[in-house]
């Protein structure tokens, strides 16, 4: 399992060190590789470790297994294989997984990026939102859920928050960043060949 935590200790080899000797670096495209080392190195210069995040090893386990199950195939239609694209966007998954099980009081964290919530609050408080959600034309739901996203932050700001909390929150945040721009290096690549490719018919 991998976690972030303020300080690193990092290996003597980095990732985006030992990624273009590994198959899964030999495998990319040139531009699938220069714009993948340079979002590692990014983050790397931030203190993470991406050697247990992004496990080249299996990579070529992967390989090996798609290779001895090819051998069965008659059809080449019905031929499995694997991209460098695939394997991290399968390790992407795998990460969604994971905080799925970390926060398993949580639903459908894959597919919606709000969990329904029901609350109990005062009289006074609930005439107040629905007096903003009249003066706002807005469902009261919307104030509320703005007034709840606000007032977590302002407590997370004023340190009312558990750092535990905190952390946990951080660092699922981080992870989803670092996982966004490791899928764009990876579209940018392949965007650059295709570039490149109509560049040569003209």
């Amino acid at each position: 399992m991998f976690y972030m935590t303020k300080t690193i200790h990092m290996p003597k080899d980095k990732l985006s060190e030992l990624l273009p000797r590994t198959q899964l670096g030999k495998d990319m495209t040139n531009h699938e590789l220069i714009a993948l080392v340079a979002v590692l190195e990014k983050w790397e210069a931030k203190g993470v470790d991406f050697n247990g995040l992004i496990k080249v090893d299996d990579y070529v386990t992967r390989l090996d297994e798609i290779e001895a199950s090819n051998n069965d195939v008659k059809n080449p239609d019905d031929l499995d294989f694997l991209t460098p694209a695939d394997f991290l966007y399968g390790t992407y998954q795998d990460f969604l997984s994971e905080i799925k099980s970390e926060n398993s009081w949580l639903k459908n964290v894959e597919s919606t990026p709000l969990t329904r919530l029901q609350v109990s609050v005062s009289e006074s408080t609930h005439h107040l939102l629905s007096c903003w959600s009249i003066a706002e034309g807005q469902p009261i739901t919307s104030c509320l859920r703005l007034a709840l996203e606000k007032g977590l932050r302002q407590m997370k700001k004023d340190g009312e928050l558990p750092e535990s909390a905190c952390e946990s929150y951080e660092n699922q945040c981080r992870k989803r960043i670092m996982f966004a721009e490791l899928q764009t290096a990876m579209t940018m690549g392949v965007s650059k060949i295709f570039d490149s490719n109509e560049k040569q018919k003209k």
